[in-house]
């Protein structure tokens, strides 16, 4: 085979000029797998390559010039860019798992589904444990009992989805990410969501009756209508939260931060409220838990109690200005609060 040449700025005609050479001699020793992320080649051909990697990139070039079947040359073609390689390549990789990769079951770990269309697709028990599946849209997909810890689910549209019994939580301090995330109508029954980032999301009406949150991010979250029965909030942040006409009955929402949060007309009967921030939240029309049995509850002057007004009042010691607490331990409500 004629020499390589030195001089970068002939690379590309030398390519062109041997393109039929190049391909009829290594035809039968590339590997073309993953976008031809591998090139196999023998003892024959490592002068050649020593010379390619100081002058080429081998996946853009040979992307350029080998085509997936024998084709006529790509004559006076600028070589494709890096963030082009990418991109196609990126491009590949969703279509790829779009289609074949939705199984139950299926090993996804790590994969890069960005943007991927999985609409409707059966992974239940699949692992996608740090999964990139940013943008991807999951509306209707089963994903039962799949492992997402540590997946990036940043704007993905989860509608309807089944998350039931899914692993959501993360490992070393690093969480599921579902910021902003569309879950309306999801189920997340029994779902491990332990220091799941929430913040933003919309989880409309979806169903999370037993589900882990506990320590998880959902300022802002709008959980308008959900089913939170008997779900685990111990030391969740849900500071602006919408939880209007919520079913938080027997919940636990022990030392959570509530402050803002809009809990008017939510079933909180039996919920365990004890260490939590209610400062400046909307309870108006909500159920409540008996007051007797609620322990060092923060609330402020702008917490709109609604229902068992006086009783509250009447339990609560003044610890700073506008600043309140509920049946504080081992003392006696001696000094009255005004709301």
């Amino acid at each position: 085979m004629t020499d390589f040449p030195h001089d970068t700025t002939t690379v590309t005609r030398w390519l062109d000029i041997h393109h039929e050479q190049f391909y009829a001699e290594l035809g039968e020793r590339l590997d073309i797998e993953a976008g031809l992320a591998e090139v196999l080649l023998t003892e024959h051909h490592h002068d050649l390559i020593e010379h390619i990697q100081e002058n080429l990139d081998i996946e853009a070039g040979l992307a350029a010039i080998v085509p997936v079947s024998p084709v006529a040359p790509l004559r006076n073609q600028p070589p494709m860019t890096g963030l082009e390689t990418d991109q196609n390549r990126q491009s590949a990789h969703a279509e790829t798992y779009s289609t074949a990769a939705a199984t139950s079951g299926a090993d996804l770990h790590g994969a890069d589904l960005h943007g991927a269309d999985l609409g409707g697709a059966d992974l239940g028990g699949a692992d996608l444990a740090g999964a990139n599946l940013r943008g991807a849209n999951l509306r209707g997909a089963n994903l039962s009992g799949a492992n997402l810890s540590c997946a990036d689910l940043r704007g993905a549209y989860l509608g309807n989805a089944n998350l039931s019994g899914a692993y959501l939580n993360g490992e070393d301090e690093i969480s599921t990410n579902l910021r902003g995330a569309d879950l309306r109508g999801a189920d997340l029954r029994d779902a491990d969501l332990n220091g799941a980032n929430l913040n933003g999301a919309d989880l409309y009406g979806a169903d999370l009756c037993g589900a882990d949150l506990s320590d998880a991010g959902l300022s802002d979250a709008g959980l308008y209508g959900a089913n939170l029965r008997g779900a685990n909030l111990v030391g969740a942040y849900l500071v602006g939260a919408n939880l209007s006409g919520a079913n938080l009955v027997g919940a636990y929402l022990s030392c959570a931060d509530l402050y803002g949060a809009n809990l008017s007309d939510a079933d909180l009967y039996g919920a365990n409220l004890n260490g939590a921030n209610l400062s400046g939240a909307n309870l108006v029309g909500a159920d409540l838990p008996l007051i007797g049995t609620i322990t060092e509850l923060k609330w402020s002057v702008g917490t709109l109690w609604g229902r068992d007004t006086g009783e509250i009042r009447a339990r609560s010691v003044e610890r700073s200005e506008g600043v309140y607490v509920l049946n504080p331990p081992g003392r006696q409500a001696d000094a009255l609060a005004v709301h």
